[in-house]
């Protein structure tokens, strides 16, 4: 068995071979007469030692003669002895150095008491080896062949070795190694020198062996029967601890050990005993591992059980075995590597136990210490049998003394803090489990509800704990097992969650460790109540003791729950019955809705939290509600929202309020689950934002009806858990009472109030003179009793059957920028509003869908700005229908029955101050009308004496040639006619003057001609220069002033310079000449006036307009008959003319007779080119007849001769048009603006103000065709 093998290593093999090619010369050639000498010599030395070695019965006497004898032969560091195992698979250190360096090394320890396996290494070549061997270290270490006690020689510093076995009759029984810690000191001589030491050893070392093998069986024989002895007094666990862990270990080494009880019925085992210094403690996993019962058939502890003798087990290879035990893993995982186990048995030869000891070295047991175990076993045995046989006793003791200190404690339990604390002391003392609860079974059997938990539970780490114990969970087969049993019932998780069977109500509990449960039913009178739950987070470890304990203790716990129950209902109907008084005196005291809600605040915080309460009025035929009175948080009660639900009304099949309307009591919501009804509004939205989470409601009923609901209102979705609602009932019952009363108090309040308002409004309209003060009443007084936002009050007219706004108060569709145009419009009577009031004798309300529906543009516009009811009431003057009261308000469903009756009751003081508004009005518009009549005339008298004092006349035109004739014969055209006329002309050629020739040539010459010059008034001015201002409209307006186109009516305005007017103000103008009507600065009505406009100008407008200064349709529509004047330089023939006419105007006005102008002087005046025209003529006519001193104007002194500078006016391309022309043109355009429209609104001959025959007329004696749908000249 000791030959080499095929499967020696590689390195190994080829080293050796080597060394046996250098040492066979040594030992097979011719030697030397020297090296024959030398042997003879060693020969002699080992024969001399020879009866020293036969007289050596220590190991330390061996080393001593090895170190001293054999060290003076040839050099070594040290020397070693090693011996085999029986079974010639390990080996064992016999003999160390005591002094050698290698004992410094931290592994030195396990080198001399480990057993070392025998590989295909070194050792096993030296075995099978006849010679002595020599070996490299450093060549080892290289090709990676070093054993692990051979590092820890080579890391002290060994570098070479040569060994050499040790024969026992024919039979190796181990070997020795002489080591050197330097290279090179080993000779062939050495090997037969070592060959030699290891013959005259080997006896030595057997005769030790043979010595320490008698030595051993007499102390293990002694170490037995102390051992018997011990094991016979031991009664309790602590003393077979001691035994193991101080006798034991004096027969055999092991880090760690552990004794393990079976259970009765042989199907898995527990801890009994457990190493203190165990290094498996170290483990995360430890104590949850030892606290498990482990199975017998996990492929180890059934061997075991099995076996007659001790079973060694690799821990390595056990560990990574499919489906190892956790505590195999545990070992494994804390540095255990070898391990022995042996089954305890009774006397009948029933396995009882299981003792196992563990090393952290490899290959630590062996067959010596299994023969070792299997002989004390018997022992072990019956020292286990007496130590359980003992704790059986002392458990049955504890038993009955627990249980009837149990007894008598559940006797005096009056609460649920009485009975946990029991449990948890006392049925803990008796069997393990994590903890225990109770719950409760609903009268039909359908629920189970949680009555006790314990406050240690894990069960509370769970994310959905809270919701759990708070749930009303169904009776599932477990529970419904449970109540039809008499016994109680075991249930394994842990085999159910392999099939996924785990019921509903213990799936939280197996997710948070639990794995075993017992159930018992508890009992009153044979009646299943509840059920009292244990629960464990080991696995087998209720043992059938256990469950009659928990059998026997359910009565116990019944009973003492039933009297909880009963005590705790005593407490809450006297509690109920205090509270209810107390609030009965304090509702007493109530008198309106803010007392109401303080007393239901201050006595619901005693009782339960939350955050807000409200009471909600119910209104039966709408089958809606609106909030009556309220108490909520800042955050909600400030809310920009809020305010508006306050004023709302909302469908009680919300979700929530038909649940309360349905149930007999109080009745929990969730707002999460309200918000999925299809019926949920704003209310319930703006509670769930603001953050309210559960709601408690309940009904409030008077004789029998619903009259309203409690409402209470939290932000924690576990609020109103165990609260008494008999209580929150009988509260309502009062509350109802209450609210009944508050509302008929508020009724008659609300009464004398409108009687009060109406008495002071009929105070107030006797009065009312202007719409002023009657808006001043309705903002003063009604909006007091009346929910409208808005109110306005219609005027009818019954000429065409109109009507329009007399007064308004509309606060909120003011901001609206279209609100002008309504307030100012006319409205037909069939509006869909005023036409079915003007037939009803009381208030019509007029939903927001009613309302949708008549599609009429002022009513559409009211919904727009955010109006959702009307409530309208005719007033009428005489039984003649004069208009209506239009309240409007921002919510639906405001407007009450008794609103109905308040408004119809104040229509008839608003009909009278209407009346009396209008009468008057009519009067002040009289007086009015006769002040403005007086002011025009005044107006108009101070005009015509500035027009009187500028001596104008038709005859003030002077010209005779072709240029002026043509002007003349365009004025004779068009003065008869009210067409604009456009006068074009440089400065100073007469354009004022052709106005008047105008004016006075035209049908209006009886009234004013009023001339605005453009240029000479400032930009802020014109406006109200042209269309006058009322008192107040600007600083400085200190009284109302008519403007020049009052003041020009039926007569003729005269724009000069129109040329300079500002762009904002061209739009003005514009309107006012196009729609013959204007609006005083400041003023509110439109005035219709009849002006003819003639523009003057001596700017090209034309180039105005194309460069962005003037206005296109401005200029179109002034432009329709335009006379251009030519310049003083193009009328030359007309000089002594206009001379001739100055010098006598001027000489007469100065008293000087000049009438002559001499022949040179009228040369210069010839030959000058006038860039002041006739203006600059007549001026300096007028300065040479005030310095001429004889009556000849002799020399002029005209101004220096110059190129005419001045822009001239360019006269458009186009040629011009006679009267009739322009006449055409314009009706013609007017027509194509009306696409063809000549009669009705809007027609063509309503804007021409003319007749639709006269127009006709026109059409047809200017020629005016209609061709493709346009007008056009034929």
């Amino acid at each position: 068995m000791f030959e080499s093998s095929d499967n020696t290593e590689p390195g190994i093999e080829k080293q050796r071979d080597a060394l046996h090619e250098s040492a066979g010369p040594g030992l097979t050639q011719q030697k030397s007469i020297d090296q024959l000498q030398k042997e003879l010599e060693y020969k002699n030395i080992l024969l001399s030692l020879s009866k020293d070695i036969a007289s050596i019965r220590a190991k330390e006497d061996l080393n001593a003669l090895i170190k001293t004898k054999f060290g003076k032969l040839f050099y070594f560091y040290h020397c070693t002895i090693c011996t085999l195992s029986e079974d010639k698979v390990s080996l064992r250190a016999f003999l160390l150095d005591p002094n050698s360096k290698v004992k410094k090394h931290n592994d030195y320890n396990n080198l001399i008491t480990d057993t070392f396996p025998i590989a295909n290494g070194i050792d096993n070549i030296i075995i099978n080896s006849d010679h002595a061997i020599f070996f490299d270290f450093d060549q080892l270490e290289e090709m990676g062949t070093l054993p692990p006690q051979g590092k820890v020689i080579y890391e002290s510093g060994i570098r070479e070795m040569i060994g050499c076995r040790l024969m026992k009759e024919n039979e190796v029984f181990g070997f020795v190694d002489f080591f050197s810690d330097m290279k090179g000191q080993f000779t062939e001589d050495n090997f037969w020198l070592v060959e030699s030491i290891a013959s005259l050893i080997a006896p030595a070392v057997a005769n030790i062996l043979a010595q320490e093998e008698i030595e051993n069986r007499v102390k293990e024989r002694e170490t037995m029967l102390a051992l018997s002895n011990d094991i016979a007094r031991v009664k309790d666990r602590a003393g077979l601890m001691d035994i193991i862990q101080n006798k034991l270990r004096s027969l055999f080494s092991f880090s760690h050990s552990l004794a393990l009880k079976c259970s009765d019925d042989l199907s898995y085992l527990t801890t009994f005993l457990l190493d203190p210094h165990s290094q498996s403690r170290t483990d995360p996993n430890y104590q949850h591992i030892v606290s498990q019962r482990v199975v017998v058939n996990d492929g180890f502890l059934n061997i075991v059980l099995d076996s007659e003798s001790s079973v060694i087990v690799d821990i390595e290879k056990e560990a990574l075995r499919v489906n190892a035990p956790a505590y195999m893993k545990m070992h494994f995982n804390t540095g255990l590597r070898h391990g022995i186990a042996l089954a305890l048995r009774s006397a009948d030869q029933r396995p009882i136990g299981v003792l196992a000891f563990y090393s952290n070295r490899k290959g630590h047991f062996d067959q010596r210490i299994a023969g070792l175990l299997e002989r004390i076993s018997y022992h072990l045995s019956t020292a286990l049998s007496n130590v359980l046989f003992n704790e059986d006793i002392q458990e049955r003791d504890k038993e009955k003394m627990v249980l009837l200190n149990l007894s008598q404690r559940m006797a005096q339990i009056r609460n649920q803090g009485d009975l946990l604390e029991v449990m948890r002391l006392e049925l803990k003392k008796l069997f393990y489990f994590s903890y225990s609860n109770i719950v409760l079974i609903s009268e039909d059997q359908k629920y189970l509800r949680a009555f006790l938990a314990d406050p240690a539970s894990t069960l509370k780490n769970h994310p959905n704990y809270a919701s759990f114990v708070k749930a009303n969970h169904p009776v599932e087969p477990f529970p419904r097992l449970v109540i039809q049993s008499e016994k109680p019932v075991y249930m394994n998780l842990e085999e159910m969650a392999l099939f996924g069977q785990i019921p509903n109500v213990l799936k939280m509990h197996y997710e948070v460790g639990i794995r075993e449960v017992v159930a018992v039913a508890l009992r009153n009178e044979n009646e299943v109540f509840g059920i009292l739950n244990f629960y464990s987070d080991r696995i087998n470890f209720f043992t059938a003791n256990h469950l009659d304990i928990i059998e026997g203790v359910s009565n116990q716990v019944a009973t003492a729950v039933s009297n909880i129950i009963a005590n705790e209902n005593i407490e809450s109907r006297e509690k109920e019955t205090r509270i209810l008084l107390s609030l009965s005196g304090d509702i007493d005291k109530v008198k309106d809705r803010t007392d109401l809600m303080r007393v239901i605040r201050h006595r619901l915080t005693d009782l339960l939290s939350f955050d807000d309460v409200s009471i909600a009025l119910y209104n039966a035929p709408k089958k809606k509600y609106t909030i009556f009175a309220h108490n909520v948080h800042d955050k909600r009660g400030l809310h920009p929202d809020f305010g508006p639900l306050l004023t709302s009304e909302f469908p009680v099949e919300d979700g929530i309020h038909e649940v309360a309307m349905k149930a007999d009591g109080p009745v929990f919501i969730d707002i999460e689950h309200a918000l999925q009804s299809p019926n949920k509004h704003s209310g319930t939205e703006f509670i769930h934002q603001s953050g309210i989470k559960k709601m408690l409601v309940v009904k409030l009923t008077s004789n029998n009806e619903v009259i309203g609901f409690l409402n209470i209102l939290s932000e924690s979705a576990e609020s109103f858990e165990n609260i008494n609602l008999n209580i929150i009932k009988g509260i309502s019952d009062q509350l109802s009472v209450a609210v009944s009363n508050i509302i008929f108090l508020e009724e008659i309040k609300r009464r004398d109030n409108e009687n009060e308002i109406l008495l002071s409004v009929s105070d107030a309209i006797s009065s009312i003179r202007d719409k002023r003060d009657l808006l001043h009443v309705i903002q003063k007084h009604l909006k007091r009793i009346l929910p409208f936002s808005d109110i306005c009050v219609s005027n009818y007219s019954t000429e065409n059957s109109t009507y329009k706004i007399f007064i308004y108060d509309c606060p909120k569709m003011e901001l609206h920028p279209d609100f002008g145009q309504i307030v100012t419009a006319v409205f037909p009577l069939s509006d869909g509003i005023h036409n079915v009031l003007v037939d009803s004798d009381n208030a019509v309300i007029f939903s927001y869908e009613q309302l949708l529906a008549m599609q009429m543009p002022h009513v559409n516009f009211m919904l727009g700005a955010g109006i959702a009811e009307i409530a309208g009431i005719r007033i009428q003057n005489n039984n003649e229908f004069m208009g209506a009261i239009i309240l409007m308000s921002e919510q639906a469903n405001s407007f009450s029955s008794e609103d109905q009756n308040l408004i119809l009751r104040l229509s008839h003081h608003i009909s009278t101050a209407v009346s009396n508004i209008i009468a008057n009005e009519k009067i002040d518009q009289q007086f009015e009308e006769i002040k403005s009549y007086k002011e025009q005339l005044e107006e108009e008298n101070l005009y015509l004496q500035q027009e009187a004092g500028g001596g104008y006349s038709y005859d003030d035109i002077v010209g005779f040639g072709p240029e002026m004739q043509k002007v003349f014969r365009l004025l004779s055209q068009v003065a008869f006619a009210d067409s604009t006329v456009l006068v074009l002309g440089e400065t100073g050629t007469g354009k004022e003057l052709v106005a008047r020739a105008l004016h006075n040539s035209s049908p209006r010459k009886d009234k004013l001609l009023v001339k605005v010059n453009c240029a000479a008034l400032p930009a802020s001015l014109i406006e109200s220069e042209l269309f006058g201002h009322e008192k107040g409209s600007f600083t400085g307006a200190t009284e109302r002033r008519i403007g020049k186109f009052e003041l020009a009516n039926h007569g003729t305005l005269f724009l000069d310079e129109i040329g300079e007017m500002p762009l904002d103000l061209q739009v003005k103008l514009l309107r006012a000449i196009q729609e013959k009507e204007i609006e005083r600065v400041g003023g509110k009505s439109t005035i219709k006036i009849d002006v003819r406009i003639i523009a003057a100008t001596n700017r090209n407008l034309q180039r105005e307009v194309d460069e962005g200064r003037f206005r296109r349709d401005l200029f179109y529509r002034i432009n329709v008959f335009p006379i251009i004047l030519p310049p003083l330089r193009e009328r030359r023939n007309d000089i002594p003319a206009l001379v001739s006419h100055f010098i006598e105007k001027y000489a007469r006005n100065t008293g000087k007779k000049i009438s002559n102008i001499s022949a040179k002087a009228m040369k210069e005046l010839m030959d000058y080119d006038w860039p002041g025209n006739v203006r600059e003529l007549e001026h300096l006519i007028e300065r040479n007849i005030l310095v001429t001193k004889n009556n000849t104007l002799n020399d002029m002194n005209l101004p220096v001769k110059r190129m005419v500078e001045t822009e001239m006016f360019v006269e458009p391309a186009q040629p011009v048009k006679t009267f009739e022309e322009n006449e055409r043109d314009y009706i013609i355009e007017v027509i194509n603006s009306c696409d063809g429209k000549l009669s009705g609104p809007g027609g063509a001959a309503e804007i021409l103000d003319l007749n639709i025959s006269t127009l006709n007329h026109k059409i047809k004696k200017l020629g005016i065709n209609k061709e493709k749908g346009l007008y056009s000249k034929i």
